[in-house]
């Protein structure tokens, strides 16, 4: 019966410790499979970062990237010849004589003699009737109305005499008369006008941008009485951008301001505020050409994207140094002891110990002499890399924050309590606590503006804060005392406007602190340090960089 429950034990604690066994492997497989994730998670997010920079950066890369290993074809599509898409009497190659007597004359009667001569349907349009002076350039206010030109502008022209290609005498009229002429493929018909109505596509988002960025003090002092209440001027950073939906002048109005003084005075412009970015102008052809050419770098800067890499690097160097010997002597006597006794040193308890050694005769019989000593030298080095990506002349903020709450505000009110039983009176305190929230972390604003010659102006506001432990202070007796937390925020930034070169890095700002500090400890001023005592000396460095790097993308 014995043997019996002692396999019973051996086979339970057997079939425990398989079990244990297979539990502590599955949670180190599991411990496994998380380091692993975590690993290949971490690598791969540190090679995307190099490979962002690296494409800002590397010249080489970049030029690689340009090159396209395909066929391809690029630019605008041009137009078939006249020689392909006119009839015979509007090529080149087909010489027409038009003669008519009477001299200069009217556009209308002119029209009627080509159609006539070539049998072309010729037609004009009502605008290119219209006096040239409507057609002015718009000048300031009410000034453009009042203005005539000193000579009239022509409003007849001739047809040139002899044998030659009509494009060339229909041209001859169009420049007399400040016109154009056209074949409209439609009517099958030469057509003779001065404005037309085009239709412009802007790139402008519909939402409205605004950016608020500073840092300093703002010369005000907190109120008195006020939970807030400080000596001086109060510290404000603001770091902020907003995107608003509708605005007293949005995106394309601002644009419609732009085109407005290309127009001439006969000239118009639609464009709606919401829903939709295009503008329509009826203008003159000339007039059209230059909105046109206006527009396509208006959208090429609107749609030219930046790319930065922000990095701050942190680099902390702590140089300590320790040194002295406490001598613990021991006395027969009590009197003895505290005539003899020596300073404690204010080393650092990781001072290591270097030399010790026993006093054998005299009143230091049985103490130890001990030398205690300290060099070290600590570097701290911190790396933030902030990718990020922005349309040009279009804010971006970045912010890695946290927000807690601390007590700043404790009011003691006292109550009176009765005890009926015995007639005493008792005070109860009441106590009422408020909180405040504070926000630390770091905060970027940028603005790039991508100029047309590659270099970049740059807009950046930068605040890094971190808070201290949280620090008690008591006011009152022990049993009715209260308790607030002081706090003590530390950090760097800065507000700054800056040119950057495409793909160059730059060092844009940097911090640097030095505190030295030195203690001493001696029986007297002038005595050695083998007499007792200790030395400490204390120098922290502090270096902060601040490095921005930009890469202009064109063609979007």
């Amino acid at each position: 019966m014995k043997k019996n429950y002692q396999r019973f034990a051996l086979r339970t604690a057997g079939l425990v410790a398989a079990l244990a066994a297979l539990s502590g492997c599955s949670a180190i497989q599991h411990s496994d499979r998380v380091l692993d994730s975590s690993k290949r998670s971490r690598e791969d997010v540190a090679s995307k970062i190099g490979n962002y920079k690296s494409s800002i950066t590397d010249r080489d890369r970049r030029m690689q990237d340009n090159q396209v290993d395909k066929p391809w074809i690029v630019g605008k599509a041009v137009p078939l010849g006249r020689e392909v898409t006119l009839p015979a009497a509007l090529r080149r190659d087909v010489n027409t004589a038009l003669m008519f007597k009477g001299g200069a004359t009217s556009l209308q009667t002119i029209a009627e003699r080509i159609q006539l001569a070539t049998g072309i349907n010729t037609r004009v349009t009502p605008d290119a009737l219209m006096p040239q002076e409507s057609f002015a350039p718009r000048l300031d206010g009410e000034k453009s109305e009042n203005l005539q030109p000193l000579i009239q502008m022509p409003s007849v022209a001739q047809l040139p005499d002899g044998i030659r290609p009509l494009p060339e005498a229909l041209d001859a009229v169009a420049n007399r008369l400040a016109v154009h002429w056209k074949y409209d493929d439609k009517t099958s018909a030469i057509v003779f006008y001065r404005v037309e109505t085009k239709a412009f596509n802007v790139r402008a988002l519909l939402t409205m941008a605004t950016v608020n960025a500073g840092i300093g003090l703002d010369g005000k002092s907190g109120s008195s009485g006020s939970a807030d209440s400080k000596s001086g001027s109060n510290f404000d950073s603001t770091s902020k951008t907003d995107l608003k939906g509708e605005e007293k002048i949005s995106p394309i109005e601002s644009v419609m301001g732009k085109v407005k003084p290309f127009l001439s005075k006969a000239g118009s412009i639609v464009a709606q505020a919401s829903g939709t970015n295009s503008i329509v102008v009826t203008d003159t052809v000339e007039v059209l050409r230059n909105i046109d050419e206006f527009l396509e770098r208006e959208n090429r800067m609107l749609t030219r994207r930046v790319r930065l890499v922000f990095e701050e690097v942190v680099v902390s160097v702590n140089d300590q140094h320790d040194a002295g010997i406490d001598w613990r002597v021991i006395y027969s006597t009590a009197s003895a002891a505290a005539a003899g006794a020596a300073p404690t040193g204010t080393m650092s308890t990781a001072a290591g110990t270097i030399a010790s050694a026993t006093v054998g005769s005299g009143p230091f019989k049985g103490s130890d002499a001990i030398i205690k000593a300290l060099d070290e030298i600590g570097t701290t080095t911190r790396s933030t890399a902030i990718p990020l990506s922005a349309l040009n002349r279009r804010p971006i903020t970045y912010a890695d924050r946290k927000t807690f709450s601390y007590i700043n505000e404790v009011q003691t009110t006292g109550l009176t309590s009765s005890d009926s039983s015995n007639g005493s009176f008792s005070t109860v305190p009441n106590v009422s606590v408020r909180q405040k929230d504070v926000t630390v972390g770091q905060f970027l604003t940028l603005v790039p503006d991508a100029q047309e010659d590659g270099q970049i102006l740059l807009t950046i506001s930068y605040d890094s804060t971190i808070n201290d432990p949280l620090q008690t202070i008591k006011f009152g007796d022990s049993k009715n005392g209260i308790e607030i937390q002081q706090l003590t925020v530390r950090g760097n930034g800065m507000v700054q406007q800056v040119a950057l070169q495409s793909g160059q890095p730059l060092v844009i700002a940097g911090f640097q602190k030095d505190q030295d500090q030195t203690s001493r400890q001696r029986f007297d001023e002038k005595a050695p340090i083998l007499f007792g005592g200790a030395n400490s000396t204390n120098n922290q460095k502090l270096y902060n960089l601040i490095i921005v790097t930009a890469q202009v993308e064109e063609g979007l």
